[in-house]
């Protein structure tokens, strides 16, 4: 850069040196023609002072002697009278342009070739009148070489003029290069200190107004750069130590499922590898990270599409969520973000207390039976008093209410004890199964007089046993929620990618603050209320878990006073692994 500098300033003085010093010599030449000829005017004004005769003819003698200047004397008719430089007779110059001048009343220089003395000659010529009346021609030439003799003694000195510009002139070109090279160098390394991490400011100078104003500006933004640099840095610090610490392993991919980014639990839940760098260990192959074949194919399968699926490496319980990046610049470096979860302990904490749910459903099903068969027994026999058998018949009442309690329990317990195992499902018609709870359903609904309808078709991956509890259960709500000559509307329909069930019923409907806790287990509403249909508060629960093991959508709506709508939301596939997200049963649950 600072040669470039130096070569270009010198290019331009050296070019505007040489412009000026053709420009002086020109103005020399034009400047000496210019006294010359006004020299040569003067002159021949004074020869023809001189002249009053012929005899003063050899007055002019004198400038034979000086050699400066050629003097003729012309007669009106051209023919020469005296020369001074010749004796020979010369042409008649009766048609020489300055004798024509100098007759016409015009006298004026004129530059001609001079074949006598075979060089370039300036003439000028004025007309005299003798004493005798006879008018002649004064002409005086000068030679041309005079005017070079001026341009030859002007041209050392322009040369050592040009010289001492050009010598000036490049050390100005080495100190402006240096200058301006030694500033760009300042900026270089002041972007350089952003890039690095230690800012450090360019030195304006207030001398240099308009770089002073430049130098400012690459401040103010170098500093501006500088403090998101390092805001951004902080903030990947922070970002970094949060997921390099979160008990969930998390891994982002590209396309190509080459890791983007790994965290130390994701290694860990995968098996710990000690020569991985955390968090910049990029580039490989994710199959470096997996050494499990099958949980590698399934992350694979599933790498363009959002799902969730649970995963038995070895002895870890592992649930995996897999989300893609929607951002298309984004997308460009990472494509999937997955995130493994070891729930090993929680597993086995739902197992045990699945266990312990079945075996005290198990232990009070025996007493109840036995209490609820004494209590028929006593109020078949007769015999007592009205106060004896209203308790008997209460005892009775509530016996039948916790076995069928129990018997939801069993329910929910098998279920889960079926999602434990994986149990295979089956393609099970829809349509049959609702058609059968509907007909089993039919005395209850007739005493409350509510009509049902069902209308579709379809079928889905569900075991028959599923379908029934299901169905059952969420039919079942309908009715014992319902008003006096309500409806109830039972749906299916099917296309290529998934199947649907729906059931909308007019009853009594369900407030919002409460839909996201319906499926909870026990959650009533209102208890009072549920007591009168004989609800178990264990329904909805039920529906929730056989949802989970076939991977279907459950959606709840409701308006208070108007009737409730439960959609359920087959896929088309056989696989079980992938579940809906519970969180909110009030939307899927």
């Amino acid at each position: 850069m600072k040669k470039k500098i130096f070569f270009v300033v010198s290019a331009v003085t050296i070019i505007s040196a040489v412009l000026v010093f053709i420009a002086g010599i020109f103005a020399v030449s034009i400047s000496s023609g210019s006294a010359v000829n006004e020299r040569l005017i003067s002159e021949t004004q004074l020869a023809a002072a001189l002249i009053s005769d012929e005899e003063d003819f050899k007055k002019l003698d004198a400038y034979k002697n000086a050699g400066s200047f050629r003097v003729t004397i012309i007669a009106a008719d051209g023919t020469v009278l005296y020369e001074s430089d010749s004796t020979a007779e010369l042409e008649n110059h009766s048609e020489r342009s300055e004798f024509i001048a100098a007759l016409n009343g015009r006298p004026e220089v004129t530059e001609r070739y001079s074949a006598t003395l075979g060089y370039k000659m300036n003439y000028y010529a004025v007309t005299c009148t003798l004493n005798d009346g006879q008018t002649v021609v004064i002409r005086l030439a000068a030679r041309n070489s005079l005017i070079n003799g001026y341009v030859n003694l002007s041209l050392p000195v322009f040369i050592l003029l040009v010289l001492i510009i050009l010598g000036l002139a490049f050390e100005a070109s080495g100190r402006i290069a240096a200058k301006i090279s030694g500033r760009i160098q300042e900026i270089s390394d002041s972007v350089k200190s952003v890039a690095n991490g230690s800012y450090v400011p360019v030195k304006a100078d207030s001398r240099d107004p308009e770089l002073y104003s430049v130098i400012n500006n690459i401040n103010d933004l170098n500093a501006s750069i500088s403090r998101h640099i390092a805001s951004e840095e902080n903030q990947r610090k922070k970002l970094g130590a949060v997921l390099g610490n979160v008990s969930q392993g998390i891994i982002a991919v590209n396309d190509n499922k080459e890791t983007v980014f790994i965290n130390k639990s994701a290694v860990k839940i995968l098996g710990d590898k000690s020569s991985v760098n955390y968090g910049t260990d990029t580039g490989k192959d994710l199959l470096y990270f997996i050494d499990d074949l099958g949980l590698y194919g399934k992350l694979s399968s599933h790498m363009n599409s959002d799902c969730r699926f649970e995963y038995r490496l070895g002895e870890k319980d592992l649930d995996v969520t897999v989300k893609t990046v929607d951002d298309k610049k984004l997308r460009e470096e990472i494509a999937a973000i997955i995130i493994i979860s070891d729930v090993t302990t929680e597993k086995s904490v739902a197992r045990q207390k699945s266990e312990f749910f079945a075996n005290a459903s198990h232990e009070l099903k025996t007493p109840i039976t036995v209490i609820q068969g004494l209590t028929e027994v006593l109020l078949q026999k007769g015999g007592l008093d009205e106060f004896t058998e209203k308790k008997l018949q209460s005892v009775h009442k509530e016996c039948l209410r916790l076995g069928s309690i129990i018997a939801d329990m069993l329910k929910l317990s098998s279920l889960e004890n079926d999602a434990f195992a994986d149990v295979e499902t089956e393609k099970t018609d829809l349509t049959r199964v609702a058609a059968e709870v509907i007909s089993e359903i039919k005395p209850k609904s007739d005493e409350k007089n509510i009509s049902v309808t069902l209308t579709g078709n379809a079928s889905a991956q569900i075991s028959q046993k599923n379908a029934f509890e299901l169905l059952s259960n969420i039919i079942g709500n309908a009715v014992n929620y319902n008003v006096e000559n309500g409806k109830i509307d039972v749906t299916l329909s099917e296309n290529d990618d998934e199947s649907t069930l729906r059931v909308a019923d007019t009853g009594i409907g369900i407030e919002k603050e409460h839909l996201p806790r319906l499926c909870e287990r026990f959650y009533r509403v209102d208890k009072s209320r549920s007591k009168k249909t004989g609800g178990t508060g264990l329904g909805l629960a039920i529906v929730k878990h056989v949802c989970i093991a076939c991977g279907a959508k459950l959606s709840i709506e409701s308006v208070f006073g108007e009737g409730t709508s439960v959609t359920v939301t087959f896929p088309k596939h056989s696989g079980t692994d992938i579940e809906p997200d519970s969180s909110a049963p009030g939307k899927n649950s």
